[in-house]
């Protein structure tokens, strides 16, 4: 009977041992997922970001060669200091932005496969280089060229005509739809 007692204990004593650690595990799986979801949803956001600005670039931009008001591109530029952390981004940036994180860094910041990290630098690449074409355009139809370092400070003819088909040619057009899609 003593015996019978002591492996009722022993197993009882198994029982409450064995639902601890089966909690914990659980409890450590749930905030394993909690972690990936949060990686997740921060990745969705900096994506959609992403793709935000780039509209509103190509908005900028194209609105500022037909019109020519500098407004537009101030805006352009905005979005710009924003994007290379020179600006604070906005609110709405995944949780743990600082004040001033370009897109990169945010990016390294997060979890996510490297199949996934290397899409997202793809497509931050080809707005990079969509960038410097909306640049060339807006100096351009001012009737600013690049010198020799790349910098917009040879003076000549505006060209608005060629500006316009930089911004509205197949060539962005297709560039720009490529990014967005």
């Amino acid at each position: 009977m003593k015996y019978a007692r002591s492996v009722f204990m022993a197993v009882i004593a198994v029982g409450i041992i064995a639902s601890i650690l089966l909690g914990s595990v659980l409890y450590l799986q749930t905030k394993e997922m909690e972690q990936y979801e949060k990686n997740i949803s921060n990745a969705l956001l900096l994506s959609a970001d992403l793709l935000n600005e780039v509209r509103q670039l190509s908005t900028h931009a194209r609105t500022a060669v037909i019109t020519g008001k500098q407004d537009e591109e101030l805006a352009y530029k905005h979005i710009l200091e924003v994007r290379e952390a020179r600006l604070d981004r906005q609110q709405h940036s995944p949780a743990g932005a600082g004040p001033e994180t370009g897109f990169l860094t945010l990016l390294s910041g997060l979890n996510v496969t490297p199949a996934e990290e290397e899409e997202l630098r793809q497509v931050f690449n080809a707005s990079v280089r969509l960038t410097q074409l909306e640049i060339m355009a807006m100096n351009m139809a001012k009737g600013l060229y690049a010198d020799a370092s790349g910098n917009y400070t040879v003076s000549g003819v505006p060209d608005r005509t060629r500006a316009l088909d930089l911004l509205f040619g197949e060539g962005y057009t297709s560039k720009l739809s490529h990014i967005i899609h």
